[in-house]
C-alpha cells in the first residue's frame, strides 16, 4: 500500500491492514475492495451542539415526524454542559434541507430555543454492510464495513463487535498461526454474529418500508423505529444487550 506523507510518497508494507476510516474508506479505491453497489442506502446527518450548562434533560430523546422527515428522526442527546441536537435522513428520500429542518426543530422547542450554538457538524452514515469485508491482507471494521443499525444509524455496539473479531484475526495472522486464511476467517466470523444478522433483518425491513413509500407515499419508518426501541427495551429487561 502507498501512503502520501508530508508531501512525499512512501511505500508502507504491512502483513495486515485495517480500514477503520468510515463510510468513505480508502478501501473503496485501494487494496482491491469492490465499490459499493448501486442503490446503496445511507443517511446524511446534521448535528448542532447547544450550550446548556446543568441542563435537566434526563435521557436521550428521539422524535420521528413522517410528515416532515419520512425516513429519519431528530434527537436530543444531553451531555455534561451542552446538548447534542440533530437529525438524519436517508439520502435517497428527497425533502427540505437538513439545515432548515434542524433549525425549525430547535425553534419549535421551548427548552432549546435561544440556546447558543457551539458548533455544527455533519456526517454520512451507511445503512447496510459492505459487499466485501476482506481483500488480500486488508479488512474493514466499523462504519467502513457498514456495521451500523440501518434503522437508527447507531454503530457503537456493531462497530466494537467487528473490531473485536478483527483483533483476533489479526493476532492469529501476525503470529503466523493461520496465514492469509486468518483474514478470510474474519469475514466469515463477522457474518455469523447476531449483530450482523440483526443488521440484515433491519435492512430488509427498511427496504420494504421504502418500497411501500415509493408506491403509496406512506412512510412506515416511524412504526419501524418505534417497534425497534420497544423490542430493544423488552430484550434489555431480560438481560440481553441491544445490538
Amino acid at each position: 500500500m502507498r501512503a502520501r506523507i508530508s508531501g512525499g510518497e512512501h511505500e508502507v508494507r504491512a502483513r495486515v491492514i485495517l480500514f477503520a476510516d468510515g463510510p468513505h474508506s480508502l478501501a473503496r479505491r485501494t487494496a482491491g475492495f469492490e465499490t459499493r453497489p448501486a442503490g446503496e442506502l445511507r443517511y446524511c446527518a446534521l448535528q448542532a451542539d447547544l450550550e446548556s450548562v446543568a441542563n435537566d434533560f434526563p435521557a436521550l430523546e428521539f422524535t420521528a415526524d413522517a410528515a416532515r422527515n419520512p425516513f429519519g428522526y431528530s434527537w436530543i442527546f444531553p451531555k455534561k454542559d451542552y446538548l447534542s441536537v440533530g437529525l438524519g435522513r436517508l439520502t435517497c428520500v428527497p425533502g427540505p434541507s437538513l439545515v432548515r429542518l434542524l433549525d425549525e426543530f430547535i425553534r419549535s422547542r421551548k427548552d432549546l430555543k435561544g440556546l447558543r450554538v457551539l458548533r455544527r457538524r455533519g456526517a454520512i452514515i451507511p445503512a447496510g454492510p459492505a459487499p466485501i469485508l476482506t481483500a488480500g491482507c486488508g479488512l474493514l471494521i466499523g462504519d467502513a464495513a457498514g456495521m451500523v443499525n440501518p434503522l437508527t444509524g447507531g454503530g457503537y455496539v456493531c462497530g466494537f463487535r467487528s473490531a473485536d473479531i478483527a483483533a483476533t484475526a489479526c493476532a492469529k495472522a501476525l503470529h503466523g498461526s493461520t496465514g492469509p486464511d486468518g483474514i478470510l476467517e474474519y469475514g466469515r466470523a463477522l457474518r455469523r454474529t447476531r449483530q450482523y444478522a440483526a443488521i440484515g433483518l433491519a435492512g430488509a425491513a427498511l427496504r420494504f418500508a421504502l418500497a411501500v413509500y415509493r408506491n403509496t407515499g406512506r412512510s412506515l419508518y416511524p412504526q419501524l423505529l418505534g417497534g425497534y426501541f420497544r423490542a430493544a427495551h423488552a430484550a434489555m429487561r431480560f438481560g440481553a444487550r441491544s445490538f
